[in-house]
């Protein structure tokens, strides 16, 4: 009596593996696909292929730039694009993941934009949300979103004593007061709401980021060289300048 079922499972299991395969190998074939269709996408937009573009992109496409926010019409885009920079950008994409829903794909992937201004090198890094959609049985970008991965600035050294000036209150708004303190050996931040706040990474004489974000905080001195408050700015482009309390 148990031959049956134990056999009806052995096939089950079979089933599932056999379908799971074949569900993975499509995921990789579709994956495939794009990683295609975005090398010839990027390849067009380092060489200022308006040509190629307009094949790539929908009609109604959109492309929200990640710096600003700003969404751009495939008409301007292409415009902007016919002037490529000199020299070209070299664009690397990787892990790349598809979901498919029927005639939609939305695409995920990392972005590294490497250039360089003169002798220097400047890199960038995004992580973009793209959606395709199929016009006359091929694949064009109907919808470009991406998004900066932050990178953290790097720590420098800085002793207790250059570090100690900048322990106190500062007032950012009415109501809303932050206070600088050391723990731990540490500069930390903390707002009136917190118990413990981030801890502050020097990355200058004057210049911290709270550990965490990619927010930079810059104190401020007097004539005499008294710190009087500090700046913080936000990747969004917002600017908080608090005043220091007596």
């Amino acid at each position: 009596m148990l031959l049956l079922p134990l056999r009806s499972v052995a096939v089950t299991g079979l089933l599932a593996a056999l379908a799971s395969s074949v569900s993975a190998a499509a995921q990789d074939g579709t994956s495939a696909a794009f990683r295609r269709i975005l090398a010839a996408q990027y390849e067009a937009i380092a060489r200022g292929d308006t040509a190629a573009l307009r094949t790539l992109f929908s009609d109604s496409l959109v492309w929200v730039l990640g710096a600003t926010g700003t969404a751009i019409p495939k008409s301007t885009l292409v415009a902007a694009l016919a002037r490529p920079e000199d020299p070209p950008v070299r664009f690397e994409v990787d892990s790349v993941r598809v979901r498919q829903l029927g005639a939609v794909a939305l695409v995920d992937y990392r972005r590294t934009d490497r250039r360089r201004v003169g002798e220097t090198p400047l890199n960038s890094h995004w992580r973009v949300l793209a959606v395709y959609g199929v016009r006359s049985d091929r694949w064009v970008l109907e919808r470009h979103m991406q998004t900066w991965v932050v990178a953290a600035s790097a720590p420098i050294a800085l002793d207790s004593a250059t570090q100690a000036p900048f322990v106190g209150r500062y007032a950012v708004g009415p109501g809303n007061v932050d206070e600088v303190y050391w723990r731990n050996t540490q500069l930390h931040v903390r707002n009136g709401t917190e118990a413990v706040g981030p801890a502050l990474i020097p990355v200058s004489g004057s210049a911290f980021r709270p550990n965490g974000t990619g927010a930079l905080l810059v104190f401020e001195r007097d004539t005499a060289g008294r710190v009087t408050g500090y700046v913080q700015g936000f990747p969004d482009g917002r600017l908080a300048r608090a005043r220091r309390l007596p």
